[in-house]
Order: C-alpha cells, then structure tokens, then sequence
C-alpha cells in the first residue's frame, strides 16, 4: 500500500505529505513490490534499521532531512538532493555551500526482545580557518643577497612572497608564474615566506605569487574572510641589476672560498703532522701492550691449565673414591653374609627366588629352528618388480613396456633346463605338482614353502613380450644358496666356569662368569647361544668376547648342572639349511658347585676389599696434597689477576685516549677535506659565470 507507506514515512520523519516524499515511496515499492512497506508494518518482525537524520542549526531548530528505510534512502524535500547515502561511508553532501555547515545528527532506531532502541551520534560540518596575511595581503619582493643551492651547485636570485602570519586550519600553498607564462613550484617555506630560486641564466620581468590553484566560489564558500586571497602579488624583476648582484655576491665568495682554502692547506699540513706523531707514538704503544699482552696471557693461560688438570684428577680421584666407597660397602656385606660361623651351613636351594634373565648383546639375525615351525627364514623370493639383482642375489627384477602378456618361465640350471612354473595374463601355472610348493606373491615373486636341501641351486626367469609386433625376451638368474653353518673349535660346544667373577657396573657386584664356545664363525646367519638353568629357566647371554657366549650367573648362586645351546635349534632346519651342523645339534654341559663358586667369590670380593681400601688410603693423601697445592695455586692466580686487571685497565685507558683522539682528528680531517672539495668546485662555477659576465671595451 504505497499510500499507508507515505502516511507512516511522513509520521515516522515528522514531516507533511510532500510529492516528492510520495515520488519517492512509489519508485521504493516499485523496486521492491511491497516488500520494505510489508516490514515497516511489523516492527517486531522488522530486522532492518531505521535511521533519522536531523540538522542542528544555531537558533537550535531541529529540522529532518533524509531517512534510511529497509535500505531506501529517502529525502524531506528538493532542498536535500544535493545528500545521497553512501553504504560503506555515510551520508554525502554534493555542492557545499555556506548554508551547509553546521552540526547534524543521526539516529539509529532498532528493536531488540520486540522494544524500540535509539542510538544517536553527532558530526559537525565547520568552516576552515583561512590563512592570515600580515597587513591582510600578499608581498613579493627580491631578496637582496642570492643563495647557494647545493643541489644545483649555483648561486641563485631568490624571491619572496608573504608573509603569512598562518597557513590557515587546511594549510595553503604558493605556486609562481614568469613573465613568460610558465608555472614554476615554490622552493621551500621559511618565516612566513614563500621562497623561489630564479633558474640561470636569470630573465627580467614581472614574477606572479599567488595560492595554488584559487577559486574565488570556493574561497567564499570555505573560508572566512578570504577575499584578500583572491589577489596575487607581483614583482618587477630588474635582469641587469640582479645579474651584477649576482656577480659581486660571485666574486665576494670566490676571495673567501680562496682565503679558506689558503687556510685550510694550512691546518691540512698541521693536521698531517700531527697525525704521522699520533701514529708513530700509537704504533709504539701499541708494540709494548702486545709484549705485555703476551706476557701475561701466556702466564695466565699456564696457570688455568695448571688448575684446570689438577681440578680434572680431583673430581675423578673424588669420583673413584667415591665408587670404592660403595664397592666396600658392598664387599662387607657379602664377606659378613659369607664368613662361617662355628658349625657352616650352605643353602643350596631358595624357593622363592626366581631367576631374571641377564641382558643379552644381539649379534644378528638367526635361523627360526623352533620344531613345528614353518621355515620362513629359509624361504627365497624372486622377486617381480624394480629391484637389482647385482645387490640381492636371491631376487629377480622384471620390467616390459607391453604389460598384457608376459610369459614366465623358471628352470634349474643343473645343467638341464626344467620349465618349473609359468605367469601369463595374470595367471600362476606350476609345471608339475612337484612344484605345489612354489606360489606366485604380486607384491614380491616367487615363494618356495618347506625348502628341503633339493630346493638349493640357480633358478632362471625368462619373460617373453611383444614390441612393435616382434617377440622379444629378457632373462635374469637368481640363486638359492644353502647358508654357511657356525664353525666350532673342536666341532663342538663347549661350556666352562670362569676362574675369576666379573664386577658388573649395572648391578653393582660381582658375578660369577660362564663360558660357551669357541666360536671360529657364527655363520652367514650369525648365531647366539641361550642358557637354561638347573630350575629349568631360560637366560641370555651377558656378552660376546674372542668366540665365546658369556654368561654372568645371579647371585646368589645356584649350583647345579646349565647347559648352554644354539638359540632355537630344529633338527630339520639344521639338517636343510645349513652344511655339516651336526655339531650345533648338541648344546653343552657345565656343572657349577655352589660351594665351591661362592667361596671363590668371597675370596675374590676380600681381595678387591683390601686393593679398594689401598687405593682409599693413597687416594686420601694424595687428595689432601692436590687440595694444599690447588689452595697454593688459587692464590697465586688471584694475585696475578689482580695484576693483569690493574694493567690492562691502564693500558686500555692509554689506548682509549689515542683512539678518541685519532678519530676526533680524522673526522675534522675528512670534513675539512669535503669543504675543500666542494668550496673548489663553487670556485670553477664561479670563475666561468665571471668570464660570461666580463664586460667588453665598450659595455
């Protein structure tokens, strides 16, 4: 109903029916058929913010101008066009005029929970402060003394235009004209002028300073009181007059430009002298710092290494100590456990204790040889995929660029080729069942399952494809070779009780040590030994030394017969996968006499109880004299640093002065220097701008 939208807009902006508010609605509705009028008569469903805007005027009348509807942006009246709504800024005001400023406000009617909410904010629209001209006007005049411009390497005529008491809340600049019409920027601002360096060679005539880019609409419009910035100002550039200006001001610069340079040759020469004896005396103190320097850093780098070494033997004899410390605690209370009373009685068997099994060095990988047991270790592959069988002699590497049919066929090479299996178009055929236990794997090649000692030999496998119609082929060969067996000293096993225990770092006591071997080879697949006790218990090995498996047996010991065997063992397998392992079949045999192997300890932990309590005693007087000379030797490098720190404090401060004081001349030097360099070049300038200004016979 555009109608009721006209009537609720002009109620809601408290303003009369105008035309061009119902203009306005009814182009809304057309867009929008109905939908904006459709919410603005539920408010409490209304999501969309209603936004008024009101203008402030001085005599605090408040009078509308624009709303924002449902995202329609409506004006009260024709006054207001010149206002449009700009969604990612605000409200816009085209053609400002004098009538414009002032303070307006906007109000953001919503709903929250189905109650209206207004929330209102103020900007102001001032008028800029224009500049302020001393005696309300612009002056230019030439100023009587040119300038050197290091940028341009000349010396140049300068005008001025001012002089502005301000530059005005926005502030303005200056732009020149020449007499022949060309608009040049000013050179720089100072005190309230305008500057401008006349370019050479300089030409006569009336120069224009005025602001950049005047408007006298937008002066009248913008600022106050600007109509004394609607002028401009002129000066009469006399060309004779401030050519001559120029050129005395030339020859005034050349005779002082002479004069220091004159002087400065002077102070150079001083300065070079000086120099040469700041050097000299420098080079000789620095000559006797560095004796001094050496001196005493050689001194003190011997005394540190002094104390360092002896610092280093004091904490390892601390160290040590220590350590025997706990081994004599330790051996007095095994002597106190072990020592006879008047009637001896030995324990031979503990019920509770349980065997642990000592920590077993690995020597590689081994032979599976639990009976019952596929042999997975003995299977050879040959393998189908990108694989070399310079590296892996037991695989077969196969590639075709022709990926329908590929033959395979495998044949021993015992001198007669016989076809074993074959692969083609994704189908596995074995020859014979003889070959059942041969299987093709995608991911690998060929397995061979329960390997007997006729699966051992060469094996050949020839693919046959077609390119470019023609047959071709490609063979490799694979071997499966039958592995090297351990090789015994004697051909057998044998296992014995070591003569003297073992103090072991981990457990913190002695052991008592079994041996089993010798071993000449563990084999290609290097072997390891594991121990079974009187209990039934399974152990491996402590260690690998010179061929034998070793064993530290826990204490307390246990006597009784252990038996030391290859990891393991399987009949079959030895028999099938190893040459001459007869000898591995059979373990060995050690009977330990429990009585006989803890009195050897006992004996063995008095004797290192009397070596530990040696090495205290010497170790004590040998930590008591390390400790008088480290005293002796601490006070002596505290001395001698003390020393060394007075003198390198003087010296650093000799050295500092000479220092500041050869920097200090070397700047003065260098800046001197630049002067020279550019005062030479102002002289060149200067002598040909003479030679062009040199009157003739008749001027």
């Amino acid at each position: 109903d555009p109608v009721g939208t006209v009537t609720r807009l002009a109620e809601f902006l408290g303003v009369p029916h105008t035309p061009e508010l119902c203009r306005q609605v009814a182009d809304a509705c057309t867009i929008d058929k109905m939908r904006e009028a459709d919410k603005i008569k539920d408010k409490s469903r209304n999501v969309d913010m209603l936004m008024r805007m009101n203008m402030y005027r001085k005599d605090g009348v408040e009078r509308p101008i624009a709303a924002l509807l449902s995202g329609h942006f409506f004006t009260t009246s024709t006054t207001y066009k010149r206002f449009s709504f700009l969604p990612s800024a605000g409200i816009q005001i085209s053609g400002v005029n004098s009538t414009d400023f002032g303070s307006y406000q906007v109000r953001v009617t919503y709903f929250r929970d189905g109650a209206p909410q207004q929330e209102t904010q103020t900007a102001s629209l001032t008028l800029p402060d224009a500049p302020v001209l001393q005696d309300g006007r612009l002056v230019a005049h030439v100023l009587p003394k040119p300038v050197f411009d290091p940028v341009t390497g000349e010396s140049h005529v300068q005008l001025s235009c001012g002089t502005f008491l301000s530059r005005g809340s926005n502030p303005v600049s200056v732009t020149w004209k020449t007499p022949k019409g060309l608009t040049l920027d000013s050179t720089a601002y100072s005190n309230g002028h305008f500057l401008l360096n006349l370019p050479n060679p300089v030409h006569g005539g009336w120069y224009q300073c005025e602001i950049d880019n005047p408007s006298p609409s937008a002066m009248s419009t913008c600022m106050r009181d600007a109509s004394s910035l609607q002028r401009g100002a002129f000066v009469d550039v006399d060309e004779v007059q401030v050519r001559l200006t120029l050129a005395e001001s030339l020859q005034g610069a050349t005779r002082e430009i002479r004069s220091e340079l004159d002087r400065q040759d002077k102070v150079d020469a001083n300065f070079a002298d000086e120099m040469e004896n700041l050097r000299a005396r420098d080079t000789v103190v620095k000559a006797e710092l560095e004796q001094q320097k050496t001196a005493v850093t050689a001194q003190i780098g011997d005394l540190r290494a002094g104390d360092s070494k002896l610092e280093e033997e004091l904490r390892q004899l601390r160290g040590l100590l220590d350590e025997q410390k706990s081994s004599v605690e330790v051996l007095t209370k095994q002597l106190s456990e072990l020592k006879p009373s008047g009637q001896q009685t030995i324990k031979l068997h503990s019920p509770d204790r349980r065997y642990q099994p000592a920590v077993h060095e690995k020597t590689g990988h081994h032979l599976p040889l639990s009976p019952g047991r596929r042999v997975g270790s003995a299977v050879e592959r040959l393998r189908y995929g990108a694989a070399s069988a310079d590296k892996h002699p037991h695989r077969y590497a196969y590639w075709s660029s022709n990926p329908i049919n590929k033959p395979l066929v495998l044949q021993t090479l015992d001198g007669v080729e016989r076809p074993i299996a074959a692969l083609l178009s994704g189908h596995f055929f074995v020859a014979s069942t003889t070959y059942k236990r041969f299987s093709f794997l995608p991911s690998a090649g060929i397995q061979i399952s329960g390997v007997n000692s006729t699966d051992f030999g060469s094996y050949q496998v020839r693919v046959t494809y077609f390119r470019d119609g023609a047959p071709q082929q490609e063979t490799q060969t694979a071997s499966l070779t039958l592995p090297d067996a351990p090789v015994l000293q004697d051909g057998r096993l044998v296992a014995h009780v070591l003569p003297k225990p073992v103090f072991d770092p981990v457990t913190g006591e002695s052991h008592v040590q079994l041996s089993c071997g010798t071993f000449l080879s563990r084999g290609s697949n290097p072997v390891s030994v594991t121990w079974k006790t009187p209990k039934g218990l399974t152990l491996d090995n402590t260690a690998y030394s010179n061929g034998q498996f070793l064993l530290n047996l826990p204490n307390p010991v246990h006597g009784g017969w252990y038996q030391c065997e290859i990891d393991n063992p399987s009949p079959s397998v030895m028999s099938t996968c190893m040459r001459d392992a007869s000898s591995l079949e059979r373990g060995a045999f050690v009977d330990v006499d429990e009585v006989q192997v803890r009195l050897t300890l006992a004996e063995s932990l008095q004797g290192a109880t009397r070596e530990i309590r040696s090495e205290l005693d010497r170790q004590d007087k040998v930590v008591a004299s390390f400790a008088d000379e480290m005293e002796n030797l601490r006070a002596q490098d505290t001395a001698v640093k003390a020393e060394l720190e007075q003198q390198k404090t003087a010296v650093t401060a000799q050295i500092g002065d000479l220092r500041a004081g050869d920097s200090k001349l070397e700047e003065e030097l260098r800046q001197l220097r630049g002067l020279l360099d550019e005062q030479k070049s102002s002289v060149g300038a200067l002598t040909k701008q003479l030679s062009e200004l040199k009157p003739s016979g008749q001027q």
